[in-house]
């Protein structure tokens, strides 16, 4: 059996193994039996307790990210992880990705989770359903959901009903993630705000957020008789059209493959009356969906669209299209290097030529990472790694390779800035440059405030490369960084010894001085998901002492840890473990 495989089964037999008989539990008590005690948290509550939300208040909208590393997390890395997993051995990494079922039962799903790990975990989760912070009980929704337990689904449609708004957003949202189709007529129902809807929320109309919900856990279930219901809230027929549940509809319809969900989304992507995002989110979902017919409008968006719809249109062709189409290629290398255009849409455009690969899609990207010096050359650089990762290496009419680019725009990058850095030293971690090892070792430990950043996308790539020399350095980093750093090092580190990051991140758990300390050592131990973690986290989700934020952290770090899509693991060439590289998405995207 392949290494890596026995190695992440001895890691789950620690919690009590594998359950064969999980699916066949009988519903778990309304009063679960608390867990073993384990060292409490150290009771500081009122150093550095981050503020409240307010009960009942909408989440506020994610800005337009002002720099290269914020788009990069936000739609970068979750576009180039789920393509590495589609060029990769994988079992359901893309639906990972997208917070999807990967077409498991919710039965099958939690058959994989060792029993003491669920147990104890889902004991934890539904106490917290009940929590009087809303904060904790929106965290617990979500993680229920992902525990995909379908023995507590009655406890997580009580929480549609809560009082909270954002609470019965994230019920809705839990009830998809749970994979159950059964729960598909009752998001129907919440997401047309009819009659049926309302009594389930218990309200006099349903909330938009959890009618977005709705929508998106539809599209999770990939439920194709829902199509109807999704695109009546496209042309107006249901009890209104806001945009946030139009957008979200828009994406459900990318996961549903029926002729309908295609044609409503190439009318909302050819229509002049709609607005540029909502183009945009129906070119995107028709290039997830692999739809032809998405074409045409695409490389027309490319041309002449807004922003929002060219940045689509470039990601889409990425999908739809391969390097043999020189067309394709050629257009958006025009975007990448039309300097008319904002540099995020530059960077966007180097994505897909990423995604695309081949020789020329190689020239255009060689061109902007040495001649751009916004923040395109950062995604270019990005681009260059994953195509040396994803496709045949080619050599360009000047005898470079991607590798090569790279690690001649490593000699150079001194000159050009921390955010150039961290962006080569990602990349060259994505290509398993190791060459350059001994160079990203010297970046792990530069000195200086400025290059907290660049340290942590060594760590990273040091641990994509499977590069065990560096443990001792990355685990040294790990007890003294900034909380900036701690998930980065923290990802790198359990890229090469899960077990070894969780006991680091937990140790600076116990020596946290600040509240905010302890949050992003609780995140990050979600983000590394070791089973080892689970008492310490079930520990700090009961301890009413600590601060909502904090036990609300903890909670959604025990709802990725026993998610089960995350299990079996996706094995790389280099005996890395993969589902820890999708870790590295998960982690940008809440940077």
């Amino acid at each position: 059996m392949n290494a890596i495989r026995l190695a992440t089964m001895m890691s789950l037999s620690v919690l009590g193994g594998f359950s064969s008989a999980r699916a066949q539990c009988p519903p778990m008590p309304s009063r679960p039996v608390p867990p073993p005690y384990v060292k409490p948290l150290p009771a500081k509550p009122n150093a550095g307790v981050t503020p409240k939300t307010e009960a009942g208040a909408a989440p506020a909208p994610t800005p337009e990210p002002t720099s290269w590393w914020g788009l990069w997390a936000r739609v970068g890395a979750p576009y180039v992880f789920d393509r590495i997993a589609a060029t990769e051995p994988t079992t359901s990494a893309a639906d990972f990705l997208l917070g999807r079922s990967g077409g498991r039962s919710a039965p099958t799903r939690v058959a994989l989770v060792p029993r003491a790990a669920a147990d104890a975990s889902i004991s934890a989760l539904l106490d917290a359903l009940t929590d009087p912070s809303a904060e904790v009980r929106a965290a617990a929704a979500i993680a229920v959901g992902r525990a995909g337990d379908p023995f507590v689904r009655a406890r997580l449609e009580r929480s549609l009903s809560d009082s909270n708004d954002r609470v019965c957003a994230s019920a809705t949202l839990g009830l998809g993630m749970m994979g159950v189709n059964d729960e598909a007529d009752a998001l129907r129902h919440l997401l047309a705000d009819d009659v049926a809807g309302r009594r389930l929320a218990r309200r006099e109309s349903v909330p938009t957020a959890a009618r977005a919900s709705a929508a998106r856990a539809l599209g999770f279930l990939r439920d194709a008789s829902s199509s109807g219901a999704l695109i009546a809230v496209l042309t107006g027929r249901g009890s209104g059209a806001q945009d946030d549940v139009a957008l979200a509809a828009l994406e459900a319809l990318g996961s549903i493959d029926s002729d309908a969900s295609t044609s409503a989304l190439v009318g909302i992507a050819s229509s002049g009356g709609q607005s540029d995002v909502r183009r945009a989110s129906a070119l995107e979902s028709l290039g997830r969906r692999g739809a032809r017919a998405g074409l045409p409008l695409a490389m027309r968006a490319l041309r002449d669209g807004g922003r929002e719809s060219a940045r689509s249109a470039a990601l889409a062709l990425g999908r739809l299209v391969s390097s043999a189409d020189s067309r394709v290629v050629a257009e958006i290398g025009v975007l990448a290097e039309r300097h008319d255009r904002d540099p995020i849409t530059r960077g966007i455009a180097c994505l897909a030529l990423g995604a695309l690969g081949g020789r020329d899609a190689q020239e255009i990207l060689g061109r902007v990472i040495q001649r751009d010096r916004s923040d395109a050359a950062q995604f270019s650089a990005i681009a260059l790694g994953f195509l040396a990762r994803t496709t045949t290496p080619t050599v360009t009419a000047m005898g470079e390779t991607a590798t090569s680019i790279l690690l001649a725009s490593m000699a150079s990058a001194d000159q050009r800035g921390a955010d150039f850095r961290a962006a080569v030293a990602l990349a060259l971690g994505l290509a398993r440059a190791h060459d350059a090892e001994e160079e990203l070792h010297v970046m792990l430990n530069s000195p200086g405030d400025k290059l907290v950043r660049v340290r942590g996308s060594a760590a990273i790539a040091l641990g994509l490369l499977g590069s065990h020399v560096a443990v001792p350095d990355i685990a040294a980093l790990t007890r003294r960084c900034g909380i900036e750093q701690l998930p980065q090092c923290g990802v790198g580190l359990a890229l090469l010894s899960r077990r070894q990051s969780a006991a680091e991140i937990e140790a600076r758990l116990f020596s946290a001085e600040t509240d905010v300390e302890r949050v992003a050592a609780v995140a990050t131990l979600g983000s590394i998901r070791s089973l080892d973690s689970v008492p310490v986290l079930v520990a700090a989700a009961r301890d009413r002492s600590s601060s909502e934020s904090l036990r609300s952290a903890a909670i959604s770090a025990l709802g990725r840890i026993v998610d089960a899509r995350t299990i079996p693991i996706v094995v790389s060439s280099n005996s890395v473990d993969s589902t820890m590289e999708r870790a590295v998405s998960d982690l940008l995207s809440r940077l």
